[in-house]
């Protein structure tokens, strides 16, 4: 399975970008990649589950690991 990255642009326009390995903080990953302006939003899913927007995404693998942590205690 795969990291789905759909990012809407401000020209109305979207874009679906697949990733074998998750990018942590993908709305700035992006931003970089398509122009500051450009990017409105991200949304990421793996494989079939349900996109989570950016905003509630963690920043970092430590972040990420962390929250794993928490959630089994």
């Amino acid at each position: 399975m795969r990291w789905i990255y759909n990012i809407t642009l401000d020209s109305g326009k979207s874009a679906t970008v697949p990733s074998k390995e998750r990018i942590y903080d993908c709305l700035r990953c992006f931003r970089n990649k398509f122009g500051e302006e450009a990017v409105l939003g991200v949304t990421e899913r793996f494989g079939d589950s349900e996109p989570v927007p950016s905003y509630l995404q963690p920043l970092s693998k430590e972040e990420a690991d962390s929250l794993k942590t928490e959630a089994t205690q």
